[in-house]
């Protein structure tokens, strides 16, 4: 949040946030390959920006994949011109705080309309998912029965393995038995 909502404001002292100090930026100009350090590069970036002013564009996390204390993730950022930079963060947990440690990115210039928008359902059953697989892979077992619905089951891929909300929810609080 602080990388997207940094951007978004304009404000670097929340932008900066987000990045450790050696994060490093890679990408695909116009003139090649480049590579730099993250914070020196949206520092100058964003030294004439005004805070008060913020930018017109629509931010979203796609996915995060985490193990342990290393993540991935892909974010995407829409302007008003159809265009959507794509970027793919990997993120480290320092000192008890994620970081993101490398960023590479991709613009797309044009993603028409058909691509621009999920709709409110969509981004509803996707945070939906990201919180199911968040609290299951942290073991949380309170997050997993409120989500979960009392009926629920899965079934595996070859139909042989099937388990309740009870079931998974004694799974997690007993993961041997």
């Amino acid at each position: 949040d602080y990388y997207l909502d940094g951007g978004t404001q304009g404000d670097f002292s929340i932008l900066k946030k987000a990045f450790h100090e050696d994060a490093s930026m890679k990408f695909v100009g116009d003139d090649g390959y480049k590579a730099v350090n993250a914070l020196e590069f949206f520092g100058n970036a964003m030294k004439d920006v005004k805070p008060d002013q913020p930018a017109d564009r629509k931010t979203r996390i796609v996915s995060i994949h985490q193990s342990g204390s290393a993540a991935t993730a892909t974010l995407h950022i829409d302007y008003p011109d159809q265009s959507r930079f794509v970027d793919y963060m990997h993120l480290l947990k320092v000192d008890g705080k994620w970081k993101i440690i490398s960023k590479i990115f991709y613009r797309i210039p044009d993603i028409g309309e058909n691509e621009k928008e999920l709709t409110l359902l969509e981004m509803e059953a996707l945070s939906l998912l990201h919180r199911w697989k968040m609290a299951y892979i942290n073991r949380n077992i309170e997050e997993v029965d409120r989500i979960i619905a009392n009926d629920w089951y899965y079934v595996g891929h070859d139909r042989s393995k099937m388990s309740s909300k009870m079931s998974t929810l004694e799974n997690l609080r007993n993961p041997s038995a």
